[in-house]
C-alpha cells in the first residue's frame, strides 16, 4: 500500500527538471528495495520474537498513514520520503524474514507441516499483495486523484 501511495505522492514531480524530483517514484523505489535487502539480510544478525514482529507490524501501520497524508496533501519532499521509504523497506524486509524464520524454527508447529505452514504464509503474502494492489487502484481512481 505504502508503494501505491509513494507513486501518487510523487506525481507532483513528473514535470521537474531536477532529475532526481523528475524519476521521484523510481528513485523512492530504489531506497525500498535497498531497505528490503538490508532487512532480509538481517536475520543472521538478530532475530526478532513474535511480540516484537507485532511491533514491527504496527510501525507499518504508523507509515501507511504517514504516506497516505503525503500522497493526499503533498507536504514532503523528495529526500525524505527516500530515507523515509528506506525505513519502510527494512521494516518489510524485517516482518518478511522474521516471519518465515519463526514458521521454520517454530516448536508449535509439528515438523510434518511446516511446508505446509511455509506455503500458507507465501499464499497470504501473496494474496495481501494483490490485496493492497487492487486499494491502491481505487484509491488513485478516487480519493488520491490529482485534480
Amino acid at each position: 500500500m505504502i508503494v501505491s501511495f509513494s507513486e501518487r505522492a510523487t506525481v507532483r514531480y513528473l514535470g521537474s527538471i531536477s532529475g532526481i524530483q523528475k524519476n521521484a517514484y523510481k528513485n523512492i523505489l530504489l531506497f525500498y528495495y535497498i531497505g528490503m535487502f538490508i532487512g532480509r539480510s538481517s536475520l543472521s544478525f538478530f532475530t526478532l520474537s513474535l511480540d516484537r514482529i507485532t511491533l514491527v507490524s504496527v510501525l507499518q501501520l504508523i507509515n501507511t498513514l504517514i504516506f497516505f497524508t503525503v500522497a493526499k496533501y503533498e507536504w514532503m519532499g523528495v529526500f525524505p520520503m527516500m530515507m523515509l521509504m528506506l525505513w519502510v523497506g527494512i521494516l518489510g524486509g524485517l516482518s518478511y524474514a522474521n516471519c518465515f524464520y519463526q514458521i521454520i524454527n517454530s516448536e508449535k508447529i509439528g515438523k510434518e507441516f511446516r511446508e505446509l505452514a511455509l506455503n500458507f504464509g507465501g499464499l497470504l503474502l501473496d494474496s495481501g499483495i494483490l490485496l493492497v494492489s487492487i486499494l491502491g487502484v481505487i484509491f488513485a481512481h478516487t480519493i488520491l486523484v490529482k485534480l
